[in-house]
């Protein structure tokens, strides 16, 4: 430029994630000392640009998606902030998050720290097996050497059972048929009642 010539525009070269703050030297009247001929124009950083950051979190029961459980994590950010995001582990359930069912450690893996804006992160859970047993009345009066005693996962229905009928009783009745495993062992059990059979007879003589 010409000595003396007062600059007073500058292009604006306002980069992505930053807004014009100030200048100095403006207008900029030039002199024959290169080093004052300058004029500085100041950006900062700009909050109101900004970026929505998400992770999702899916739960699976025996390899379905459970799509009603599903969490969704939203974090908004600058513009220019990392697409990372830490993982609030606090709210993800890994111990009991459906009844009768256990954490598949293996498919499931490490929930990770933190992860990249888009990421899914996947909870397995399978079901878990408890123990049930058949118990045998004769009379009303168990016969503990007859219970069969077994493990099944959990919801497994078991509608069949030994008949262990012996000589002077017939079946009578069943009780908690068909035996619906749950997570109380204690109500796995499947009671099966015979009662003395008038029709079986015989005779005796002296």
């Amino acid at each position: 430029a010409l000595y003396e010539e007062i600059i007073r525009e500058f292009t604006p070269k306002a980069k992505n994630g930053y807004k014009f703050d100030h200048t100095e030297n403006k207008p900029l009247t030039v002199s024959e000392a290169v080093e004052n001929n300058v004029m500085k124009v100041y950006y900062v950083l700009d909050s109101e640009q900004t970026k929505t950051l998400t992770y999702t979190v899916e739960y699976y029961k025996d390899n379905v998606l459970q799509p009603n459980d599903t969490q969704t994590v939203t974090k908004i950010v600058q513009t220019l902030e990392p697409n990372t995001m830490n993982v609030d582990k606090t709210a993800i359930n890994i111990v009991d998050k459906y009844t009768g069912y256990k954490l598949d450690t293996t498919k499931t893996g490490v929930i990770p720290n933190t992860v990249t804006s888009g990421d899914t992160i996947r909870v397995y859970y399978v079901r878990e097996e408890y123990g049930y047993s058949i118990e045998y009345y004769y009379g009303n009066a168990k016969d503990e050497t007859k219970t069969v005693t077994g493990t099944a996962l959990y919801g497994t229905e078991i509608d069949a059972f030994e008949d262990k009928r012996i000589d002077g009783y017939r079946f009578d009745h069943t009780t908690n048929k068909p035996l619906q495993v749950t997570e109380n062992a204690g109500n796995n059990v499947m009671k099966v009642y015979y009662v003395a059979d008038d029709g079986q007879t015989k005779t005796l003589e002296y």
